[in-house]
């Protein structure tokens, strides 16, 4: 829980309620307790109230007030621990239990001595609640006095949240979007970078953080790398392992797995931490050798792999690694495989992120192909904030410097003007005040329905929370669809008046509004065109701050907190030298500027390493599990938590980096600076502690509560040996497991677990797993593990289990016995392998309230999978393997749950069906899933559901490529709300049958696929993934609004009409089989040079897989 640093109301209320839930349970208390736990209530209560005023103040904490906050912080966490340890040993005799006046008495004294020893914790946090109050009044820590002439940050316009603001982010593309004010240097260093006189070369480009030289670097490889065979970016930092820089490196220039690229897995640890090892397990294993033979104290033990090889032998082995990564770095940096065999021409671009050291840099260069000693033209671009570290890269005639200025003024007022307008559209063109006002008119006219028809006071509620949903483009009709869900045909007549006098209202009211805004004058604050020039100038001309400070502007929707704003960041003396520590002031402010639980959530940031890609769905449901989220407006835990997200979006605390094909963000990341920041303040208040990776924190010297093991530091690798684990309730691992010692892994208290992507997981682990019986949040994802323990079912509190890319093929039965499980994620997106349900367990059913069910696969004798009638909260349903008969029950019991659901809140669906039986008994659906955002029906599909074409708010739609017909096309084209369309087909799929399909789907066009003239007047993306690509025709006024084209084959037959597309067009990636033949070479070759010879042209970026 967090009392301190974000003044979590939330948090707060989960352990006031946990304290009352305690005094309600007679049985755990013995004689006297109950009068102190009351009274710890009471003072935790008060002391939370005097915290929310005395936070929204930072500038007003002196150190004693801080070292105060600090203990009663401390206080809570060990109530908590105190009660969540009483909760999971104490355990009521169950109240229709036979013989109570016999049993009762028995528990009693079987459960005295665990009771007695809480009731001795209790009475000790009690005695501690007292010294704080008395610490507090003989240090003199004074009450909280408000002053009316300021406006803290923090209890300014923000400090009203409002959720249902934040629900519907735009669907949108990323990178495509030059940078502002970075175009002359951008210009000018990309001659540098495409300067074919120049065989080779090092760009370094140097200033302090937040100056924009990432930005800079970003935008030259975005431009500039479709130019170069090879491409590949890494981060470095302080400490940097670079053998795993490296493998990194490899990993981005070799041919990628099949399908790797399409829906890639969010690898929230990116970089140095998330890539594929290549040859890492032994290297690893050679460096811990040689660690472990430099500690003196091991020298008369046995290694713990049974093997003590000498240092004369190490040091070979390493040195045969170091060869065959060089080796095959070399291979695939020469090897130009685009275009035809090995030669001499061939190029990379490297770009190196947050240099540090020059020893590092030449490690890594020494490892790469570059001139003289090679013929291959590479480019390595380096950015560096130590001007030390980029002249000394400066050493040789083809390389350059660039050194990075801050902006002018006009060039600040444009990125400033540019930041805000993004900030404030990204919710969409339609007035948020819309929403609120039909939030509000619909309750009323609902209540005055209920009076009429007896519709209950419950629907209302449901029912006005559906409405807060509803999509700005949509809102009558999904309004009539909400009401009719919720009451059914009671009272049609009632329903269609109160659909249409809602959104009449709520319309006239919202124009009505903004006609008295048009007649206002326009206020600093109304479109960010005449915000106050010295809070531009206080930003110094630093891209970061100015885009920070533009961030906190959107959230500020008046002008009337700007006196104190401005006095708080503009001194009385100006300086005139431009330092990080503008940044450094500016973030601090806009942190503090945000309302107490977003500060929160945004300190829970500095569990992620630096650079790393963060996925927003493991984000979103870890904040759940943790309790910083609540139902708020109605809306559910999954809602909030994404409103959430897209603030910090807003607020430009985080940045998205990758979307999904649906156009949500996937992943984001934060600046090095702000993260920096967050990790400084989430380890001064003991709200995480981070070990490892990027960064040098101070050991903890209290109690751990939630802990980030990021690896990669192999001097610190013990460190956890001296560390108080007993009391983590959030653990996250980065690297290998090897950097927590077994006997550490217990943690009773524990409530998230995150070991996605761990090495050395071993059977022990999940058996001490299993015994962590609050754990709400468990990700086992892209492990090895080949099953799941039938002690699974006691993790009766787990909200999230995900074994997404293991080798677990079946579940246990006591799956079932999860009553609280919410998403359940497995099988392999990839590849298509899909988790079993148990084969004896028929006639169980999945408990629980779950949302997600993903990766699954269902047969003739999978009736609990089948049988999803109860789960009317689903969202996301999808099977990866379906193979079933028509005569099976379970046929009709999976097409009746879908079409039974589809009334509810399934909003995805994905089915594979290699046979397509069930995919053409779709099409009979009597009443088909309506509020679909996202489908995909992979199979021999040829003949589309007729129900497609009334999915009002489909956004994302994947089809086998049997279905890629011109009729089909045709139909297509008028989905009004199409943002992504992609065909797929697998090379394990192309069968004679298949094979057939689509010969006959080319015979009916002539042999190519032509695209219709008009339609798809949303969509943004189009992909293609299949072994032999047909030849795609385009005409004019085809796709009028594309902006990204992607295609993955082996066989390519022709694109023609791309110049039909360039109105939005903005880049064609091309992902060829590293072993296709001279004709489809030739053909994207050809594509990629036309591309670059013309200027109006899209970018055409060709990368190789391989299968």
């Amino acid at each position: 829980m967090d009392l301190v640093v974000g003044a979590s109301e939330s948090t707060v209320k989960s352990l006031l309620g946990k304290l009352g839930s305690l005094l309600a349970q007679e049985y755990t208390l013995i004689s006297g307790v109950r009068g102190d736990i009351q009274y710890i209530n009471d003072e935790l209560a008060s002391m939370q109230a005097f915290l929310r005023d005395i936070t929204a103040t930072p500038d007003g904490q002196d150190n004693r007030m801080k070292d105060w906050m600090k203990q009663v912080r401390d206080m809570a966490y060990d109530v908590e621990d105190c009660i969540d340890e009483a909760g999971h040993r104490i355990h009521g005799p169950r109240s229709d239990i036979c013989c109570a006046s016999v049993v009762i008495p028995v528990h009693d004294v079987l459960t005295w001595w665990p009771r007695r020893q809480i009731a001795t914790q209790i009475a000790d946090l009690k005695s501690r609640a007292q010294q704080i109050a008395l610490r507090r009044k003989r240090y003199g820590v004074d009450n909280f006095k408000n002053d009316k002439n300021t406006s803290p940050a923090g209890s300014g316009p923000t400090a009203g949240f409002n959720v249902a603001d934040h629900q519907e982010a735009i669907p949108r593309l990323i990178g495509l979007q030059e940078p502002v004010a970075m175009g002359e240097a951008v210009e000018k260093l990309g001659r540098w970078v495409t300067d074919d006189s120049k065989s080779g070369g090092v760009l370094s480009i140097v200033g302090f953080g937040g100056l924009g030289k990432t930005t800079i670097a970003m935008e030259l490889y975005r431009k500039y790398s479709d130019k170069f065979d090879r491409r590949a970016m890494v981060t470095l930092s302080q400490i940097s392992d670079v053998e795993a820089v490296l493998e990194s490196i490899l990993d981005q220039v070799k041919p990628q797995d099949q399908n790797e690229d399409e829906q890639q897995t969010s690898s929230d640890d990116s970089g140095i931490f998330g890539k594929k090892r290549i040859i890492s397990p032994l290297l690893r294993t050679i460096v811990r050798r040689v660690n472990w033979n430099s500690n003196p104290r091991n020298h008369n033990e046995t290694h713990m792999d049974g093997d003590n090889k000498g240092a004369g032998s190490l040091d070979k082995e390493l040195a045969d690694v170091r060869k065959g990564l060089h080796k095959q770095l070399r291979d695939q940096l020469t090897n130009n495989s685009f275009y035809g065999p090995i030669n001499d021409t061939s190029s990379f671009l490297l770009l190196i992120d947050d240099v540090w050291s020059v020893t590092t840099l030449e490690n890594i260069r020494g490892f790469l192909p570059m001139p003289p000693a090679s013929k291959t033209k590479g480019r390595i671009i380096v950015t560096t904030r130590f001007p030390a570290v980029g002249h000394a890269c400066n050493r040789r005639p083809e390389d350059d410097i660039h050194n990075v200025r801050e902006l002018s003024h006009d060039q600040s007022t444009e990125l400033f003007k540019k930041s805000l307008h993004e900030s404030k559209t990204l919710f969409g063109a339609q007035t948020q005040g819309f929403r609120r006002n039909l939030t509000r008119i619909s309750r009323e006219a609902v209540q005055t329905a209920t009076q009429s028809s007896q519709i209950s006071e419950h629907d209302t509620t449901v029912s006005s929370t559906r409405i807060n949903r509803i999509p700005g483009d949509q809102l009558e009709k999904l309004l009539k669809e909400a009401l009719l869900a919720q009451f059914g045909q009671r009272d049609c007549e009632n329903i269609e008046r109160i659909s249409q006098e809602i959104v009449l209202q709520a319309m006239e009211h919202s124009q009505n509004t903004e006609t008295i805004r048009s007649r206002e004058p326009r206020s600093s604050m109304a479109g960010g065109d005449h915000v106050p020039t010295e809070i531009i100038e206080s930003c110094g001309g630093l891209p970061l701050a100015i885009v920070t400070m533009a961030g906190t502007v959107a959230c500020n929707p008046s002008n009337s907190e700007w006196d104190g704003f401005y006095n708080t960041l503009v001194p009385k003396d100006p300086v005139k030298t431009v330092t990080p520590d503008i940044v450094t002031k500016i973030i601090n402010y806009c942190y503090n500027d945000m309302p107490g639980e977003l500060r929160t959530l945004s300190l829970y940031l500095s569990i992620f390493p630096k650079g790393s890609k963060v996925s927003r769905k493991r984000l979103t449901r870890r904040w759940i599990a943790e309790g910083f989220v609540t139902e708020k407006e109605g809306l559910s835990l999954e809602d909030v938590a994404e409103a959430y997200c897209n603030y910090l979006i807003k607020r430009k605390i985080i940045r998205p980096v990758e979307h999904c094909s649906n156009g949500k963000v996937k992943s984001f990341q934060v600046h090095d600076m702000v993260l920096h920041y967050i990790l400084a303040k989430a380890s001064e208040e003991n709200f995480v502690n981070v070990i490892g990776g990027h960064w040098l924190t101070p050991l903890p010297s209290t109690k751990v509560r939630r802990l980030s093991l990021h690896g990669g530091d192999t001097k610190r690798g013990n460190v956890t040996n001296k560390m108080n684990l007993s009391h983590v309730r959030s653990l996250t691992m980065f690297g290998s497991m090897n950097q927590l010692p077994t006997h550490s892994f217990k943690f009773g208290i524990a409530q998230v677990l995150d070991l996605e992507g761990c090495k050395g997981f071993k059977n022990h682990h999940m058996n001490n797993i299993c015994k962590m019986v609050l754990l709400k949040y468990l990700s086992l994802r892209r492990i090895d593990i080949k099953e799941l323990p039938e002690k699974i079912g006691n993790l009766k509190e787990l909200e999230t289990l995900d074994i997404r890319d293991t080798n677990v093929e079946v579940l246990p039965s006591s799956v079932c016995q999860l009553e609280r499980l919410v998403n359940l994620l497995g099988g392999n997106k990839r590849t298509r392998k899909a988790l079993n349900f148990p084969k004896d367990n028929k006639k169980k059913t999945i408990k629980g309230s779950l949302r997600v069910l993903s990766g699954v696969a269902v047969d003739g004798r999978s009736a609990a999978a089948a049988d999803l009638h109860h789960l009317t909260d689903l969202r996301k349903l999808a099977i990866y393997k379906l193979d079933i008969r028509k005569e099976d029950e379970t046929f009709r019991l999976l097409s009746s749950s879908i079409e039974y659901l589809g009334g509810y809140s399934l909003h995805t669906l994905v089915v594979d069906d290699d046979s397509s039986e069930f995919l053409k008994s779709l099409a009979a659906l009597s009443s088909p899933p309506k509020l679909l955002n996202s489908l995909e029906l992979s199979g021999k599909l040829v003949d589309l559901p007729k129900w497609i074409m009334r999915l009002d708010f489909l956004t994302k739609l994947t089809l086998s490529v049997t279905a890629l017909q011109a009729e089909n096309l045709k139909q297509l084209s008028e989905l009004k709300t199409l943002f992504s369309l992609t065909f797929s087909l697998t090379a394990a799929k192309l069968d004679p049958q298949t094979a057939a399909i689509l010969e006959d789907n080319k015979a009916h066009t002539g042999g190519e696929i032509l695209f219709p003239a008009g339609g798809f007047d949303k969509l943004k993306l189009l992909r293609f993934f299949a072994p032999v690509m047909p030849s795609l025709s385009f005409p004019e006024m085809a796709m009028p609004n594309l902006q990204r084209l992607e295609l993955r084959f082996s066989i390519l037959e022709g694109v023609y009409g791309l110049h039909n597309l360039q109105k939005n067009l903005e880049e064609v990636h091309l992902r060829m089989h590293d072993e296709a033949g001279e004709v489809t070479r030739q053909i994207v070759q050809d594509m990629a040079t036309t591309a670059r010879e013309d200027s109006k042209s899209p970018r055409i970026i060709v990368d190789l897989y391989h299968e």
